[in-house]
């Protein structure tokens, strides 16, 4: 296309300007934006909607790559006979469609997922790897990683309602601040199994 603009600038009349433009379409002025820098860091959007949603699908693929194979089947049992809102729609099965949730019912998992937790969650749905990891990077006894996770899924939630809040005063940013600093806190130690998970070595 720059070939095409060359061509148009360098005619020697505004008629043979006129006539290349309307045989290939084009102005006889490069567009404006064609001259933008992009700058990632400062230019790419971060809005809270897809910031927490996109954290939630994180945690999800984190706290299922956790469960065992029992661990994954009691879910999906607990997951059955959950009662959900009536106004909401059927949820897909997160252990095998998260990919596919749309961010709406990503919001909607972080609400229920505590519960579902706390109904089913044992050590012996856990890997034996999470739950060794679990226990370094939380310094707890085996028995308190469960609760730990729990506490992680139920912090996400709370920070998820209180930033989609409709008004805030300085009581409301104060307990945001605080919501958020504990969930930092819980995320690097839950989430961070993930990572090296995910992490390739070269």
């Amino acid at each position: 296309m720059d070939r095409e603009f060359e061509k148009i600038l360098s005619s020697n009349s505004l008629t043979e300007q006129k006539v290349l433009c309307s045989e290939l379409g084009l102005k006889n002025q490069k567009p404006v934006l064609d001259d933008l820098m992009f700058d990632r860091l400062l230019q790419t959007p971060h809005d809270i909607y897809h910031a927490i949603a996109g954290k939630i699908l994180r945690l999800m693929d984190c706290t299922f790559n956790m469960f065992s194979s029992t661990g994954n089947n009691d879910f999906i049992k607990t997951w059955k006979i959950f009662e959900m809102p009536i106004q909401w729609h059927k949820l897909p099965n997160p252990v095998t469609h998260r990919q596919s949730f749309m961010m709406s019912d990503r919001l909607r998992l972080a609400m229920i997922l505590p519960h579902i937790l706390r109904r089913f969650l044992k050590l012996k749905h856990l890997k034996q790897r999470s739950i060794d990891e679990l226990q370094e990077n939380l310094s707890v006894n085996s028995g308190l990683v469960i609760n730990r996770l729990i506490q992680c899924w139920a912090i996400v939630a709370k920070c998820a309602r209180f930033c989609f809040n409709l008004s805030f005063n300085d009581e409301s940013y104060e307990t945001l601040n605080s919501l958020l600093k504990q969930e930092i806190i819980l995320l690097t130690k839950v989430m961070i199994i993930d990572l090296f998970d995910n992490f390739t070595i070269l």
